[in-house]
């Protein structure tokens, strides 16, 4: 889901800057007037539905926190099971706990991994949200200010080629685009669960790394 939210973040700055910027290269900049925004509903639904997107991506982020801790929580099982196995003289089954645990702790460094690039990308977004709601507060206030001053002439938009879009318009776009991403999606992948030990009957996996089950039986025979 990161990838998501930095493809979010990377159509959100793009469309803020196009309408800060003015447009195409050498052309004037147009002022960022109440107009500009687009209609105020509208403005709003969509800044709304960003900052939805901003919720959802960190409970993403807290689930993704939350499944290593369970992945963890499970390591720790499989090393009380190894040493369990070991104590019965089982190496077989100790043997096939320890790789369940290197294979699980594989998958620990990968999902911590994909949690920095997530927390990253989610921290952006909410600036990204925090300063396009400053840009439309800011606008806003001016247009207030300005309502009761006297009208000056605006130049016509014929006057300012490659005029940006109505913000509203944009933060639709980016809308559109992000919904289309996550389409293919809307089936979330099943959950992988560590599995469980097997029974004694089960067959002989592939050996774990045997400095790990050695250090587990060196540490079994020391006196308490």
């Amino acid at each position: 889901m990161s990838d998501l939210l930095e493809k979010l973040n990377v159509l959100l700055r793009a469309g803020l800057n196009s309408l800060t910027s003015g447009g195409a290269e050498r052309s004037p900049v147009a002022p960022i007037t109440a107009e500009r925004l687009g209609k105020p509903k509208e403005l709003d639904r969509e800044i709304a539905a960003l900052r939805k997107q901003l919720a959802d991506a960190i409970a993403q982020q807290e689930a993704l926190e939350a499944r290593i801790e369970d992945m963890e929580r499970q390591v720790a099982e499989y090393l009380r099971q190894a040493d369990a196995a070991l104590e019965a003289d089982d190496e077989p089954r100790a043997r096939y706990i320890i790789t369940q645990k290197q294979r699980l702790e594989q998958r620990i460094r990968t999902q911590r991994e994909a949690l920095r690039r997530y927390r990253d990308a989610a921290a952006e977004l909410m600036e990204q949200v925090n300063r396009l709601e400053a840009l439309v507060a800011e606008v806003r206030r001016t247009a207030e200010l300005s309502a009761a001053a006297p009208a000056e002439a605006e130049p016509a938009s014929e006057s300012l080629p490659n005029r940006p879009p109505a913000l509203a318009d944009v933060l639709r776009s980016v809308r559109e685009r992000v919904e289309e991403t996550l389409a293919p999606r809307i089936k979330p992948p099943a959950e992988e669960m560590p599995p469980a030990p097997p029974p004694k009957a089960e067959p002989k996996p592939a050996a774990p790394n045997d400095d790990d089950l050695a250090k587990r039986r060196a540490r079994l025979s020391l006196p308490d």
